[in-house]
């Protein structure tokens, strides 16, 4: 079970297109086209438009939650908006009352706003929402200006409110800045630095003074000395590029940013940290040129690989070629053994491939784009036939797959380019084995 960031998912999506096949026993659908199902519905007062609604979802399988707001604390908000834009969501919490809860079912190939990885085409997305509260929208305005009370105002109109002071050395032109950075939206914390552990950079510029009338997060840094902290408050409307769309944030919110200085580097520091990236950045592109003058050999191979490997699939169909079969099922006809090393159980491998259908379609070809596949044996990183198949092979080895449905993507296929139950036909050469 993974659970990720819910904001990313559930604040403004579910602009969708209605479901056409039947609905299922126990559900209702309603005009708009949403399928759904109450499991308590009370008499009490519902949302409006304005109101701001606090609300626990989940989203899951039949039998498996793929993510819920409940593995994150705090039930997600939202303000209803006034734009009836066929958004499913918006439908759904206008139509409950605090305590309720009910259960919509979407395809997830008819949403059209991000959702889970985990979810598939063809996948049947359920969408369990539980209401918990909601502010009228005089009390969203009211709610609004207190927070903004706790705040003072800034020779440039932020509000700021210190949380710590430490009266130590502002930062000056080209002096650089290490600092870490936390966005809050009502009582969810939806970024922060403090939990990757890579607090933000940056070099004072010379035109500070300018740049800070349209940055208050730059503006409150200038303020700040090594180990200070302060929170600042920000409309969403007054600068909405702020705020990235996944954190969730509509019009009328406002956000709360809290920031602590860790560091401050002299301009000398800043541009000699400046020289040693240049340096990491300047050997990994030669690092990467010299892999790009390395396979650019397979790119020029590829139509001939191409060829060669529809001319295979085309015998084997006929029944001219006979390969070998492992006892799990997989066919291989080895064309060379390879003299390197074998990479056995969890040994790092490098691999070239053209993958076709066998009515001869090609789905995928590394030997194309230049690049081999990077990854380790063994792991389930691959289908499983690849995982049997390149154990067959020491480095330098060359070989035909013949995999069936059950060792590649099975009954769903990997859509659009494999239908389910294929068998797919790979040429592979294991160019590198690391241990």
């Amino acid at each position: 079970m993974r659970f990720l960031p819910i904001l990313a998912f559930i604040t403004v999506i579910f602009l969708v297109e209605a479901c056409q096949s039947d609905v299922p026993s126990g559900f209702t659908r309603s005009k708009s086209g949403m399928v759904y199902k109450h499991h308590i519905k009370g008499d009490g007062e519902k949302p409006t438009v304005g109101c701001r609604v606090f609300y626990h979802v989940d989203f899951r399988r039949e039998d498996s939650v793929i993510t819920s707001s409940r593995m994150q604390g705090n039930p997600v908000d939202l303000t209803i908006s006034p734009v009836d834009d066929n958004n499913f969501l918006r439908e759904a919490l206008m139509m409950m009352a605090v305590g309720d809860s009910l259960t919509m079912i979407r395809l997830k190939d008819s949403v059209r706003n991000p959702l889970p990885a985990d979810f598939k085409s063809g996948d049947i997305i359920y969408i369990d929402l539980a209401l918990k509260s909601f502010l009228s929208k005089e009390m969203v305005h009211k709610d609004k200006a207190k927070v903004l009370t706790e705040f003072t105002r800034s020779p440039l109109g932020t509000y700021l409110k210190w949380e710590l002071e430490t009266k130590n050395p502002k930062p000056k032109i080209g002096d650089g800045l290490v600092y870490n950075v936390q966005l809050k939206k009502g009582q969810s914390t939806v970024f922060s630095s403090y939990k990757n552990e890579m607090p933000n950079r940056m070099q004072i510029p010379g035109n500070i003074n300018e740049v800070i009338k349209e940055n208050p997060i730059l503006e409150a840094l200038t303020y700040m000395g090594k180990g200070d902290s302060l929170r600042i408050a920000v409309e969403y409307d007054s600068v909405p590029r702020l705020f990235k769309p996944e954190w969730g944030f509509q019009s009328g919110d406002i956000g709360v940013f809290e920031m602590s200085i860790a560091t401050i580097l002299t301009k000398e520091e800043v541009e000699r940290e400046k020289a040693e990236f240049a340096a990491i950045q300047k050997a990994k592109q030669q690092e990467e040129e010299e892999k790009r003058l390395k396979n650019e050999p397979y790119r020029q191979r590829y139509e001939d690989v191409k060829k060669n490997t529809q001319q295979i699939v085309k015998d084997y169909k006929a029944g001219k070629i006979k390969p070998k079969s492992t006892i799990k099922g997989l066919k291989y006809m080895i064309v060379e053994q390879g003299t390197g090393p074998s990479a056995g159980e969890e040994g790092l491998v490098s691999v070239h491939y053209s993958g076709f259908l066998t009515d001869g379609t090609e789905f995928d070809s590394s030997f194309k784009r230049a690049k081999p596949i990077d990854f380790t044996l063994g792991q389930g990183h691959v289908i499983e036939g690849w995982d049997i198949g390149i154990d067959l092979l020491k480095e330098g080895g060359k070989a035909y797959f013949f995999i069936p449905p059950n060792l590649a993507y099975g009954e769903l296929g990997s859509p659009p380019r494999i239908p389910g139950n294929s068998e797919l036909v790979f040429y592979v050469e294991l160019v590198q084995v690391t241990l």
